[in-house]
């Protein structure tokens, strides 16, 4: 122990061997000096290995440093019944809000108290008995014009909001006490799904491909990262993008899904949401899994026209001609299409080199979707270069 007899706060015995797996009690001695008075101090003690007593005993790769042992101790001499000094203080914050953790994880705040008065502040503060907060250090004395720095630590244990009033006990009186407010809260992951976790996809046809769009919300404290898994037979006819990521808190984060079936039949789907907080630290915390449930199905179908055949009839060799066709899908799924014109020239000379000219009919639009149930217009226009009698297949 790091303190003489003659202190005001003495230990005896000073050194002591401890056998192994034993222990030894200590007698801490007060001997104050002064009447109506506040003492304390802070005793230190060094224990080590008693092989290491000596450097010569001991080689360097084997060396362990002693371990430091604090303990505080406070005292006074008033007399029972006699008013104790008037404390005056400050302490920079009644409230002290820790950030959210993982369970088993700790977080740290500090304080400060201020000792305004002419004589000294001995405190106390009753620590937690569920032992979610602590204070270091917890009792002391603060000289005159001097301040106090302490550590709080919050270890939460399970995923859950934590409230306690710290209590601190000034000058030994009861009539003395100061209450701070600490506050904080372990998080777990959690995510909300829209729709009740179901995504539906409209009928789509084989080898197209739906897109929709669906939203996560983080609704915890702690940035979530994710993870998107699905199964090999999944993943065959679905994708997402991003399938990994971080979703900050109270973020909302748009999920592009697409659904491309293979077969025409029902589809329903489950990839699994792998979620995780992450605290300031670092530190990841447990992991939750969320089921999104997608439906969808795969169907066939094809795009008719309204009229099969369409007659221009008789065109001037270097006019044009506009007619209107109307594609119909009567389908219940949309429908992707490209229209391909194929061209036939008789009642000429040479027929063969003449079906090598290009083609003299012309679509307002060759491509594009048709969604179910719906009707698309498309202007044709003819150009005719010779005198001779077309014949168009699209």
């Amino acid at each position: 122990w790091m303190c003489k007899d003659d202190n005001i706060f003495s230990v005896t015995p000073q050194t002591c061997d401890i056998p192994s797996e034993g222990a030894t009690s200590f007698r801490v001695t007060f001997k104050p000096d002064a009447d109506d008075q506040f003492f304390g101090a802070e005793l230190e003690c060094f224990a080590f290995y008693k092989s290491m007593r000596d450097f010569k005993l001991v080689e360097d790769k084997s060396f362990c440093p002693p371990w430091c042992i604090t303990l505080t101790c406070i005292g006074h001499t008033f007399q029972v019944g006699k008013e104790t000094f008037l404390p005056r203080f400050t302490i920079d914050s009644d409230r002290v809000v820790f950030p959210a953790v993982n369970p088993t994880e700790s977080t740290y705040r500090t304080a400060l108290l201020a000792n305004h008065s002419d004589t000294p502040i001995q405190y106390v503060f009753t620590q937690d008995q569920m032992k979610t907060f602590t204070i270091k250090p917890s009792k002391g004395l603060i000289p005159p014009k001097s301040h106090q720095l302490y550590a709080l630590r919050m270890l939460p244990t399970v995923a859950d909001t934590y409230r306690y009033q710290l209590p601190c006990r000034m000058n030994d009186n009861s009539k003395h006490v100061h209450e701070m407010t600490l506050v904080g809260s372990a998080e777990s992951a959690e995510v909300y799904l829209p729709a009740q976790g179901e995504l539906f996809f409209k009928s789509t046809s084989i080898g197209t491909t739906s897109v929709q769009k669906y939203c996560l919300k983080n609704t915890s404290r702690l940035p979530v990262r994710f993870e998107w898994r699905l199964s090999s037979e999944d993943s065959k006819s679905l994708a997402v993008e991003p399938t990994t990521g971080t979703i900050l808190p109270n973020q909302e984060q748009e999920h592009t899904w697409m659904f491309s079936p293979s077969t025409e039949s029902k589809y329903v789907l489950k990839p699994t949401l792998i979620a995780m907080t992450t605290s300031p630290t670092g530190a990841i915390g447990e992991k939750r899994k969320y089921l999104l449930r997608v439906i969808g199905e795969g169907s066939t179908g094809e795009i008719q026209a309204e009229q099969r055949e369409l007659d221009l009839q008789t065109v001037l060799v270097g006019s044009a001609v506009s007619k209107e066709i109307v594609l119909h899908n009567n389908n219940s799924c949309t429908l992707h299409y490209r229209l391909i014109v194929h061209q036939d020239i008789t009642g000429t000379a040479n027929d063969q080199a003449a079906n090598r000219d290009r083609i003299v009919l012309e679509l307002e639009k060759d491509w594009g979707m048709l969604p179910a149930q719906a009707k698309n217009r498309i202007m044709v226009t003819i150009r005719p270069t010779r005198r001779a009698t077309y014949t168009f297949s699209i």
